[in-house]
C-alpha cells in the first residue's frame, strides 16, 4: 500500500524493523515476512537519506564524535564507558550539555536543513501486516505501527 510520510517517520519506522529484527522474540513467518518485505521497500530510501545526512553534517558529526570521546566517563585504566553503543556522561554532563548546546548553536544552519529534509514528505510502499500483530514492548509497536491493518468496522 502506498503512504505518503515524512522522511522522519520512515526513518523511524525503519529503525522499528531493525529493533523488532534484533530482538530475541520469536514471531510468526508472517510477521517476520513483514518486517523483511518492509526493510527492503525501505532499504534505497534509507541509505539515500542517510547519503544526505553524511554530507550536510559531515562537519557537525565529526566535531560531535570528539566531544563525546573528550567528555565521556572513562574507567580506572581510562577507557571509555560505555553501553549500547552509547557513551556515558555521569561525571561531566554539566560540561557535555554547555559544549554540546555550543556544538549546536555553531552548525545550526546544517541543522535546520537536515530538520526541514527530515519533514518533506515522500510516496513508500508499505507492505501492510495482515495477520495477528505480535504483542511489542511498547516503544517497537509504535514504530511499527504504519504496517499494521486497520479494524474493520462492522457492518
Amino acid at each position: 500500500m502506498e503512504k505518503e510520510l515524512e522522511r522522519l517517520e520512515i526513518a523511524k519506522f525503519e529503525k522499528g524493523i531493525e529493533i523488532a529484527q534484533t530482538q530475541p522474540d520469536k514471531y510468526s513467518e508472517y510477521f517476520t515476512y513483514s518486517l523483511s518485505r518492509n526493510k527492503r521497500n525501505l532499504k534505497n530510501i534509507i541509505e539515500s537519506i542517510q547519503e544526505v545526512q553524511d554530507v550536510t553534517l559531515k562537519e557537525y558529526n565529526k566535531e560531535y564524535k570528539e566531544l563525546n570521546e573528550k567528555l565521556c566517563d572513562r574507567d580506572e585504566s581510562g577507557k571509555p564507558i560505555s553501553e549500547n553503543n552509547h557513551y556515558s556522561f555521569v561525571e561531566k554532563a554539566m560540561e557535555y550539555t554547555k559544549a554540546k548546546e555550543e556544538l549546536d548553536a555553531k552548525h545550526k544552519e546544517a541543522l535546520d536543513k537536515i530538520k526541514a529534509f527530515m519533514k518533506e514528505k515522500e510516496k513508500v510502499d508499505i507492505y501492510i501486516h495482515k495477520h495477528a500483530f505480535p504483542t511489542l514492548h511498547g516503544d517497537i509497536a509504535d514504530l511499527l505501527f504504519i504496517m499494521r491493518e486497520e479494524p474493520k468496522e462492522e457492518k
